[in-house]
Parts: structure tokens; C-alpha cells; sequence
């Protein structure tokens, strides 16, 4: 996905998603496992080659023990 394509916002959320594997020591491999998806899936998500569902965000959320909410913060 070109940087053209790329929904407004998501920048903003991937940056939260990024805050808060830190904060939780997780890597791009582990939340992979937890989301039962490859590494390589979770990257192209957080590079935005490949969107991010809102299903995914919610795994993803509960995952990081956060609300949506939260790793939507700054995006709009």
C-alpha cells in the first residue's frame, strides 16, 4: 500500500501499537503467535503494506490489555 492509500490516521496507529508492544516487551514474532498470524503478516501491518482490520485492532487491543480506544488515540 503506497503511502497515498494508506487511511488517514493509521500512522498514529500503528505508533500506539508500537507504544504498547514496548511497554509489554512483545515482539513483532509474539504478538504474530498470540493473533495466530506470521510475523511477516504482522510487520506488512505495521509497515501499512497491508491495512489493519478492525477485528485485528481489537485482537490486537485485548492482546496489549488496552481498549481500541487507546490505540486509536491521535488518529483522527
Amino acid at each position: 500500500m503506497s503511502t497515498q492509500n494508506k487511511p488517514q490516521g493509521m500512522d498514529e496507529v500503528v505508533r500506539n501499537i508500537r507504544v504498547e508492544m514496548a511497554r509489554h516487551d512483545l515482539t513483532q514474532a509474539q504478538l504474530a503467535e498470540r493473533l495466530g498470524i506470521s510475523q511477516v503478516a504482522v510487520s506488512k501491518r505495521l509497515r501499512g503494506v497491508v491495512p489493519i482490520s478492525v477485528a485485528e485492532l481489537l485482537r490486537v487491543a485485548e492482546l496489549l490489555n488496552v481498549s481500541a480506544a487507546d490505540l486509536l488515540r491521535d488518529a483522527a
